[in-house]
């Protein structure tokens, strides 16, 4: 199996609007490669300042930990947990078929030393079931275990919706936590008001987006995760 710490190119995460997806997966490396997977808060919608964005302050602070580090970054916005199932999943009827530019797999083809998915509200809004998110998430996990990479999954995030769907999310949140409590990244504390809705210090305008402020939350929570330490403390040797 090809170590995790393998082959790693320089951290590509351009400062634009739109992210270029390197195609080559084979340019030596000296730090850890993530990728990113999910939707629109890792792509950065409505942010005044795209640098502000978590994804971004993440390669950043990679960049100057662990030179020679990578963040590559496959979200796209309005995508469910469907969009990011393996290539060979069997889409159910009424539910979003596989992205394979934008998937887990497509992900794993880059040799990373890790994955972290953030799809935080979607899944909900489209009424997806929590036990059809959890077991999303369970699979994504799985294919990448098949790989030898680790997976962090960030819980769901605050967006004002009814409180049928704003229950949802808290549940998905929590199972999350539950579920995987040494792989998740809370997404929610700080960032969300007492009733689920997102607290007005943080709220990009519309209610459903993050703005520059939150961002800096979320990197505090990728960051203190300590992802680069746990890839090391486990790669192959």
């Amino acid at each position: 199996m090809v170590s995790w710490f393998a082959g790693l190119f320089r951290f590509l995460l351009p400062r634009s609007e739109s992210t270029t997806v390197p195609r080559s997966t084979t340019v030596p490396r000296s730090g850890p490669r993530i990728v990113v997977i999910g939707s629109s808060t890792s792509a950065g919608d409505k942010l005044q300042d795209l640098n502000h964005g978590w994804v971004w302050r993440y390669r950043d602070f990679l960049a100057h930990a662990h030179p020679g580090s990578e963040v590559i970054n496959l979200a796209v916005s309005g995508y469910s947990t469907y969009q990011l199932q393996p290539d060979d999943f069997a889409t159910p009827p009424a539910r979003p078929r596989v992205d394979r530019d934008r998937n887990i797999s497509r992900a794993l083809r880059f040799v990373p030393s890790a994955v972290i998915v953030n799809t935080p509200t979607n899944d909900t809004v489209s009424g997806f079931a929590v036990v059809e998110q959890v077991g999303n998430y369970e699979r994504i996990i799985a294919e990448a275990a098949r790989h030898g990479v680790p997976v962090w999954i960030a819980t769901t995030q605050p967006r004002n919706l009814p409180a049928s769907q704003r229950h949802v999310l808290i549940d998905v949140r929590d199972r999350i936590l539950q579920e995987f409590p040494s792989h998740s990244l809370d997404f929610w504390t700080e960032i969300a008001a007492e009733d689920g809705t997102i607290d007005a210090r943080y709220d990009s305008g519309d209610g459903t987006h993050l703005n520059d402020a939150a961002h800096a939350v979320l990197f505090a929570r990728v960051r203190d995760a300590g992802i680069p330490a746990y890839v090391i403390a486990h790669r192959e040797v």
